[in-house]
């Protein structure tokens, strides 16, 4: 396994254990107080990962980290594009599963298109926070 592929799959690890642990003990504003703060310009990995890359990383890693959802995965998947300077969406939807109960969802999009979460066409979007290299959210509801 080539080392920039072994380093980022320790830096998926890393980001979606963080992120599991966080929603699970700290508040909301909290974890996005401390989100905001933890993104900083790419480091000097040669080449950057792209996003698929990246997607796959957390993808592999997530199978390993107990309860780690499709919100756990999004968060860590943003905090890892905007780590190596990407801008992209997160999205939080709904939709109506068997028995008419609400079902969300989280998946995150990079230059217009899905690259964690799946198949979304079936969620209606409640929630868009726009990560901008590091620079911070936009929310859109």
């Amino acid at each position: 396994m080539p080392a920039m592929q072994r380093a980022l799959l320790l830096q998926a690890l890393l980001k979606v254990s963080l992120m599991r642990l966080s929603l699970y003990c700290l508040p909301r504003r909290t974890i996005q107080r401390l989100f905001t703060q933890q993104n900083q310009p790419p480091r000097s990995i040669h080449p950057i990962p792209q996003p698929d890359q990246i997607a796959y990383a957390v993808t592999t890693v997530s199978r390993y980290i107990p309860h780690a959802t499709c919100l756990t995965q999004a968060l860590a998947m943003q905090a890892l594009l905007s780590h190596n300077g990407y801008s992209s969406q997160l999205h939080i939807g709904v939709a109506k599963a068997d028995g008419g109960r609400l079902q969300a969802h989280a998946w995150v999009e990079y230059d217009g298109r899905v690259v964690l979460g799946g198949t979304t066409e079936r969620y209606t979007p409640l929630l868009n926070l726009t990560e901008k290299n590091g620079q911070g959210f936009t929310g859109e509801q």
